[in-house]
This record gives structure tokens, sequence and C-alpha cells, in this order.
């Protein structure tokens, strides 16, 4: 444990501390409990964290990490021709919500918006204009649609 760790607890006050919640990584772990053993409070791990790594879980799983690459997939292709994704934006009236890379959740929300767009991107993907963009005939261009 640091001195950080209890520096935060001597500048708020002893008596002013009951519960610290710690991330679940080996170190805070172990700060954690040096920390209730020093000053007899309580600590306990962080949900958000313990939810994260229920999500990795479920990520690992062939079904879903399949789902996920597709998705990304789907995104990636928009992304990166510009065409298309000015179309997408005009279709579908906002932008698929993929945020970073960081927690294993976010994959969930990237699912959640491209379904949330799933009537307008099919509308995007069967209309002439897509059908008469060059995209449209190349072999990435046709696993996406």
């Amino acid at each position: 444990m640091g001195a950080q760790e209890s520096d935060v607890v001597n500048e708020v006050g002893k008596k002013n501390v009951v519960q610290i919640f710690i991330d679940n990584g080996s170190a805070f772990v172990k700060a954690g409990k040096k920390l209730m053993k020093k000053y007899s409070l309580f600590w306990i791990r962080c949900a958000t964290h313990c939810i994260d790594l229920i999500f990795e879980d479920i990520g690992k799983k062939d079904i879903v990490s399949s789902v996920i690459h597709d998705a990304r997939a789907v995104k990636n292709f928009i992304y990166n021709h510009r065409w298309l994704l000015s179309q997408m934006r005009v279709v579908c009236k906002r932008e698929i919500v993929w945020p970073g890379v960081t927690l294993f959740v976010t994959n969930h929300i990237a699912l959640d918006s491209l379904l949330k767009k799933r009537t307008n991107l099919k509308q995007l993907f069967t209309s002439d204009a897509w059908a008469s963009n060059p995209s449209s005939r190349t072999a990435n261009g046709k696993r996406i649609e």
C-alpha cells in the first residue's frame, strides 16, 4: 500500500471513512486489505469492474465474439467509405455508437446502437443508390450488405 492511499484517508479523517470502493486488480485488492486492517474500515470491489469482467467472459463465447466481429466490420466499412457514411447519416439520422475499447461492455453498447439502426441500415443497403455505388460490387461490400 502506497502512502497515497493512507494520505487520502488521513486527509478526509479516519472517523469520516467507513467504506472504500476499489478496482479488482490484485494490487488494488492488496491495498484494500491493508487499508481495512490499518483503519478498521470496510472495502468492496468495484461493481462496474465486476460487470465488465462478466461482459468480458460473455464476449469470449464464440457466438458472441463472431457477432461483435461482424458488427465491427459493418461499422468500419461504413465509416471507411465517405459516400456510405454520408448516406447512413441521412437514413439513420445519427451516428453508430462505438465507444472506446477500454471496457468490454462497450461491445454490447455498440451492438445495441447497430440494432436500433437495423431497419434504416437495411433500407440503405437495399437502395438503388447503394446498388449503383462501386463499393456495392466489391467482395467486402457484398459481405457487409
